[in-house]
C-alpha cells in the first residue's frame, strides 16, 4: 500500500518528505484487522509523528483492539520513496 507523501514547503528545496499520518494510521488499522475478526479505529492507533520517507526505515506503531481492549504493536518498514508500506502486527 502507498501512504501519501508530503514534501513539505514548496519554497524550502531541502524539506524532508514525510508520510501523512492519517493514512499511516488508516495503514496500521488495516494491517491489525487483516485476516483476524478484531476492531481496531483510527482513534485507537498511535505512530509517530512526521515520519521522514527513508526506503528502509522501520518504526512501530500500538494499536488498541476495541472488541477486547488488549493492545498491540504493529511494526512498519518504508520499502521504497514512493511511502509504499509493509506491516507486521503481533
Amino acid at each position: 500500500m502507498t501512504v501519501k507523501v508530503f514534501a513539505g514547503s514548496p519554497f524550502e528545496i531541502d524539506q524532508p518528505r514525510v508520510l501523512e499520518q492519517r493514512a499511516l494510521e488508516q495503514y496500521v488499522v488495516d494491517a491489525v484487522q487483516y485476516g483476524a475478526p478484531r476492531t481496531v479505529t483510527k482513534d485507537d492507533v498511535t505512530c509517530p509523528a512526521s515520519v521522514v520517507v527513508e526506503v528502509g526505515r522501520t518504526f512501530e506503531c500500538d494499536a488498541r483492539v476495541v472488541d477486547d481492549t488488549t493492545s498491540t504493536t504493529v511494526t512498519v518498514e518504508i520499502v521504497d520513496e514512493l511511502g509504499n508500506l509493509y506491516a507486521t502486527a503481533d
